[in-house]
Formats: structure tokens, sequence, C-alpha cells
């Protein structure tokens, strides 16, 4: 078997209007990890707009132009939950492997497709993951969350993974489609009356810098532990803002630039030789798919002759975020889990060094699975920002 000197991969990648950069970041990744590939093995990659990523009409169109036109071996695809169902018959019927991204803020569900995956940034696990910490630890929560945030489901994971672990919501804040002038006043009273002993800031983007740099005016009770999602206090949003992150605020993420472990000095190294600038979420998400397509180059799965999908075994691949774990039953790409406490720094953008690896969700099959039973609600947006 020869892999074929002009193999072609399609790219289904969606554009953002507040945050440019993110799409060519992930194809800055993708490229990064397909040309260790020698030249005749490296797949030709045609990409098409998708729009927001959740055009369902728009992506099935854009995914058949792909195999019939241009006759790809495969299908990458940044894409959120709409039209997962609707891929997989087409992947079914052309019997070609897509892989599918996002950043998580939605649960992907389980797949039985042999030529499908899913390769997501996992921010509802790591938001299930929050929880289950804090359930076990028996917290009384205060909860802020957003109008935009809200149409994501990590507040749910959130949610399960602290109810269905003993701990409890005693107060919920909710901002609306708009920031109002002194909405937050009242919290440090409110967490007194509730006797909330630690609070979740369920914020991302610009909510979140609004709320952080309110907080560092307005602190709270010194026994209040303050936990988020990874977006809210990344350093490519904090490096803009008027404040510094607070010292002490946890979150947990499947990646860090903190991370300390050889395949993620390495890629930022050579990210930052190849490009001049450091990688983010989007560009992880990007080279770590290019490793897999990488991988399924190497094994000849891509554009094999009869087709076929990935295998009904376990697969590992070193990547920055410490491996991506193939897990079969339900055709995801599994990776850590770490616990992070960001350290406020005299000058420039407060750090976030990872303080634990978190075991395992052994209930994550279940999880998934149960998600299938939910109505497919929420953003368009493929993006968390």
């Amino acid at each position: 078997f020869e892999i074929p000197p002009m193999l072609k991969l399609g790219l289904l990648l969606p554009h953002s209007n507040v945050y440019p950069a993110l799409s060519m970041n992930f194809v800055d990744g993708l490229h990064l990890a397909i040309d260790q590939l020698p030249p005749e093995q490296r797949p030709e990659v045609i990409l098409e707009d998708i729009g927001h990523g959740g055009n369902k009409d728009l992506i099935i169109e854009k995914a058949q132009k792909m195999l019939l036109q241009y006759r790809v071996a495969g299908i990458l695809g940044f894409v959120n939950h709409y039209p997962i169902e609707a891929l997989t018959q087409i992947a079914n019927t052309h019997r070609k492997p897509f892989l599918i991204s996002d950043l998580g803020g939605s649960l992907m569900p389980p797949s039985d497709s042999p030529f499908m995956s899913f390769n997501t940034g996992g921010v509802w696990e790591s938001a299930y993951h929050a929880g289950q910490l804090l359930g076990k630890a028996k917290r009384k929560m205060a909860v802020i969350g957003a109008f935009y945030d809200g149409g994501f489901h990590y507040p749910i994971g959130f949610h399960q993974g602290l109810t269905q672990n003993g701990g409890s919501v005693v107060y919920n804040l909710f901002q609306g489609d708009q920031p109002a002038e002194g909405q937050w006043d009242k919290l440090p009273s409110k967490l007194k009356e509730s006797e909330a002993d630690a609070l979740f800031v369920q914020l991302s983007g610009n909510d979140a810098k609004t709320f952080f740099e309110w907080l560092d005016t307005h602190p709270l009770p010194d026994d209040i532990e303050i936990w988020t999602n990874p977006f809210a206090v990344a350093a490519a949003h904090a490096e803009s803002w008027s404040a510094q992150v607070p010292e002490g605020i946890q979150s947990v993420c499947t990646w860090s630039p903190e991370l300390e472990h050889a395949a993620n000095t390495a890629f930022i190294t050579d990210y930052k030789e190849f490009y001049g600038a450091a990688p983010d979420f989007l560009s992880v998400i990007g080279f770590e798919n290019g490793l897999i397509i990488k991988h399924l180059i190497e094994e000849k799965i891509l554009n094999a002759r009869p087709p076929r999908g990935l295998p009904a075994a376990p697969i590992t691949i070193e990547s920055p975020r410490g491996g991506l774990h193939f897990n079969p039953e339900q055709q995801h790409w599994e990776t850590n889990h770490y616990l992070r406490t960001s350290a406020a720094h005299p000058q420039g953008p407060s750090s976030n060094p990872v303080s634990s690896t978190l075991p395992e969700l052994e209930n994550i099959t279940t999880l998934r699975s149960n998600s299938q039973n939910r109505p497919v609600t929420g953003w368009y947006s493929t993006y968390l920002c």
C-alpha cells in the first residue's frame, strides 16, 4: 500500500468576528503536526468556511462537496453538537473518517461509528470535575451565571458534578445579556446571608473580564473559595485586563501553557519558533488533530482500500495535554484534566500553575450516553470565548 502523492484532507472551520485569530491558530497547530510527515505523505488540506460552526445545512453541503468534488480521504470539522447525527450518516455512507472538534462547552455524544471520532477541549468534563471536587468537599456554592455562558451545557456539568457528590447551591446570581452597573455590589453580603463557602464564576471572555476587574476593588470574604472555568482566566484574555486575576482562583482544564512535561514544552518551543507567537487552546487542538491524522496515515487507515475506520482498540498518542487516549467504546479521544490555582505576579499577567492531575471520570461513559436524551439546544457557536 502506497500513500497517494496527492492525498487530500477536508477541513470545515468556522470564523469568529470577536476573535478572528482563533481559526488561524487552529490551522497553524494542524500544519505543525502534519508537517512532521515525510513530504510525500503530507496531505493537501482543503479548507471550507462554515460560518459560526452550527449551521447544519451549510455544514452538510460543505462536507458533501469535499467528499464528492474534491474526493478527500477524510474530514476534520470544528463544529458544535447540532450537525453530529447528520455528519455520522455521511461518514458511514462514504466510509471516510471524520474527526470532530470544538472547545467542548457542550458535551459531545458518544458514537458507535468507526468512521466518526471526537477530540474536544473538554470544557464540559472540566466543569463536572470542578463540581465533583467541590461536592465531595460538601461545599455550599454560590454561582454567578450569565446569558452567554448559559447557552452552553457546561453549567449543567458543574451542577451535576456538585449535587451528585454531596454539594449544594445556596445562592444564584444571573447576569443578563449586558452587564448592569452595580449588579455585583450586593454579592459580599449575599454570600454571608446564604452561608456560602465557595463561589463558582460561570463567566468567560468580556463577562469574566468585567467581573474580575470589579473584584479587584470589591474583595469578598477571606474564607470564600473562588472557582471558574478555564477560559475566564486564560492568559490571552487576562493580558488586556486593567486588574490582575486575584491570587488563589481555582479552575480545572485540559491544557495549560504551564504544564511541565516534555511534549508540551516541545510543542510550545516549536510553535513559537515557527510562528513567532505563543500557542493558545485552539493551536493545541489543531496540533492534536494533526497528530491523529499523522497516525492514521502512518497506520494506513486514511485512504485505505477497501475503506476502514478506526480500530476497535485503544490508541495512545503523546500530546501537549499529556496524552490522547482513544476510547473505542464511544469514539472519543480522552485526555487528562488538571487543577490550577492562579498566582498573581507583581508585573505582567497572572499565571495559572498546575497543582495536580485529576483522576479519570469513572462515569464519563454514562454521562455522555445520558446527554443523548437531552434536547439539542444552546448557541450555534463552537467557541467559548
